[in-house]
């Protein structure tokens, strides 16, 4: 396990600690692997000083990649940007589904068709 340190602007920084944002979009100019600890350390956005806040989390998974060779073209990501989707578990009436159940719902739904 590494520790890697990493400076974070405020709003970044905020929506993390609420737990509103779960993954972390970074140049791949530094190694990561799961399981490394990433210390997100805030950073002032106009004086880009340290507040002194810090956050601690375990990396879980790390994904790699190259504009150039994504599924899309150069001017499709050009054009639309890229965006990326954090998941969690699907609730329904406040009650988890596991997988399971879910590839339940998708068979059921695909029979129905």
């Amino acid at each position: 396990m590494k520790i890697i340190e990493k400076k974070i602007l405020p709003q970044y920084f905020e929506s993390i600690l609420c737990g509103e944002k779960n993954y972390e979009l970074r140049l791949n100019d530094f190694e990561c692997t799961k399981g490394d600890l990433l210390i997100l350390k805030e950073i002032d956005a106009e004086t880009k000083e340290y507040t002194g806040r810090i956050l601690k989390k375990e990396v879980g998974y790390v994904a790699k990649f190259k504009l150039d060779k994504l599924f899309w073209s150069k001017e499709e990501i050009e054009k639309h940007g890229i965006q990326i989707i954090a998941l969690k578990e699907f609730k329904c009436n406040n009650i988890n589904l596991s997988e399971c159940e879910q590839k339940q719902d998708i068979k059921k739904q695909e029979e129905e068709e």
